[in-house]
């Protein structure tokens, strides 16, 4: 099957002061999909963040999402709710230490189908 149509991705970053930043992303597209009968899904996708310094080498981030899909070709539609925050610290100059939470509700309108989650993560990133 094919599928087509268009694709867009916008993003803006504003930057109010020396320590702050704020990013709205919006993202419009056709993708693939396994969902039975149908040819493609319409994506639609927004995003607002928001980053602050709050120590030379410490940040922290807050983050909104939301996507709405719908199948061509299946009466189905589903919806994707995210918010979280997170915080970084530079350790080194070549090192980063994160933690994140983030809760995700997703929803659809097929019977059975959507999930609530909390999920945290904590990592460590070296650059060498």
């Amino acid at each position: 099957d094919d599928f087509s149509g268009p694709a867009a991705e916008a993003r803006v970053e504003w930057r109010p002061n020396q320590l702050a930043t704020l990013t709205a992303t919006v993202r419009r597209a056709e993708e693939e999909t396994t969902i039975a009968g149908a040819s493609a899904a319409s994506v639609a996708y927004g995003e607002l963040t928001a980053r602050y310094e709050v120590r030379r080498f410490v940040d922290v981030t807050a983050t909104a999402a939301y996507e709405r899909r719908s199948f061509r070709g299946a009466d189905r539609r589903a919806k994707t709710l995210q918010i979280g925050v997170g915080i970084d610290w530079r350790a080194r100059a070549d090192t980063t230490v994160t933690a994140r939470y983030r809760y995700i509700d997703e929803s659809s309108t097929a019977i059975g189908e959507g999930s609530r989650a909390n999920v945290v993560w904590v990592g460590i990133e070296h650059r060498f």
